[in-house]
Parts: C-alpha cells; sequence; structure tokens
C-alpha cells in the first residue's frame, strides 16, 4: 500500500514562519540558483520542508500536492492518436519540462552540496518531524536517487489509455511505477537521461560526506 507522508497544518505553518524569519538561511540557499530562471519553477519558501517530503515520497505512488517543490509543467499533458485511434505521449509533451531542466543543469553541484552539509541538521530535523527519528535524512536520499536512476529507459511511442479524466500508462508495468520514475518517463527519455547524469554525479558527492549527525 503507497503512503504519502504530511506534516499536520500546525507544523507545516511553523516551518513556512521558520523560513521567512531567518532571512540569512534563505539568502544563502537562494544564492545557489538564478532568480530569473526559477522564477514560476521552484517554490522557494519552506525549501527544506519541501524538498525532504518529496524526495521522501517520490518512491510511492503519489506525491502530496501541497508540498510540491516545483510549479506544474506549463500547458496541458499533450497526446497523439494513431490512425487507428491509438494514444501515446507526443513528443511535443516533452519541452514542457525544458525549464526545470535548465535550473538542474545549471545548479552548481559542489556548491548545492556545500549547502546541503551546512545545513544538513535542518532537513534531519524536518525529516524526524515526518516520522523518523531514528533514521538519517542523507540515507534516504541516497537511497531515492538509487530509486530514480533504476527507472527504465523507455522510448517512443509510449502508449497511454485514459479511462477517465487522467491518462495513464497502457503498460502494467510502466503503470506500477513511482511518482519519481513516471516524471521522469513522461519528461522523455533524453530528458531522463540528463536529469540521471545530474542525480548521478550528485550522489557522488553525497557519499562521499562527512556529516555532523
Amino acid at each position: 500500500m503507497s503512503r504519502i507522508l504530511a506534516w499536520t497544518e500546525a507544523g507545516w505553518s511553523d516551518y513556512i514562519y521558520w523560513q521567512t524569519q531567518d532571512k540569512k538561511r534563505l539568502k544563502r540557499i537562494n544564492k545557489l540558483v538564478d532568480k530569473q530562471k526559477t522564477k514560476n519553477v521552484f517554490l522557494l519558501n519552506a525549501i527544506i520542508p519541501r524538498f525532504v517530503v518529496t524526495v521522501d515520497n517520490l518512491t510511492q505512488r503519489k506525491l502530496s500536492p501541497k508540498y510540491n517543490l516545483s510549479t506544474p509543467p506549463p500547458g496541458p499533458f499533450l497526446a497523439r492518436k494513431d490512425p487507428v485511434g491509438i494514444e501515446y505521449i507526443d513528443p511535443k509533451n516533452y519541452p514542457r519540462y525544458a525549464k526545470y531542466l535548465e535550473v538542474l543543469m545549471t545548479l552548481d553541484s559542489h556548491k548545492l552540496v556545500a549547502v546541503y552539509v551546512e545545513y544538513y541538521p535542518l532537513f534531519q530535523q524536518a525529516y524526524d518531524d515526518l516520522g523518523y527519528p531514528s533514521k538519517y535524512f542523507n540515507d534516504r536520499l541516497i537511497e531515492v536517487i538509487d530509486h530514480l536512476l533504476e527507472t527504465p529507459d523507455i522510448k517512443d511511442p509510449i502508449k497511454l489509455n485514459r479511462p477517465n479524466v487522467f491518462y495513464k500508462f497502457d503498460s502494467p508495468h510502466l503503470e506500477k511505477l513511482s511518482a519519481g520514475q513516471k516524471i521522469l518517463i513522461r519528461m522523455g527519455n533524453s530528458n531522463a537521461k540528463r536529469v540521471k547524469e545530474k542525480i548521478q554525479e550528485l550522489r557522488r558527492k553525497l557519499t562521499n560526506l562527512t556529516l555532523d549527525l
């Protein structure tokens, strides 16, 4: 059975309040990204708890929309029909993810990991508050990266079906994949390969860390 972990309303309000009050910490995190490029892409308020809950839920069947780390891709999901009416993901859908890829690829991995190490106690506290007081968030982060790296390389055409309002993968194997793996498939094989290369690079740095646990 899939699960989605989340904070109570009071706990989430506390995190948002902390984020607005700690200007130094927020400024340090914001320096990692180009504000112009991240405009309407990533949600930087309460970014640490958003990151923690998103990472933890990527291996589940669904993500919690309340704690999204980014805005939805622009425009509607695009599908195309072949002459006999079978529907597939339209390759025109893949450019919807371009702005996310641009931000991800321009992040300096060394600086990103340095900030992560500096504020690791906050990541760990957010993870504790999700209900994991005896586990390390860094272990979970590496576990989730490994999970995403195991996403199958699926080339076009990718067949769909539409039992109701939302599209699903026609393949039962693909439909059973986690939310994180489905995102990689929906963005197209070429984009997914770039994401995998970046998170593989981050994984190498994360596994060589000395953290104040």
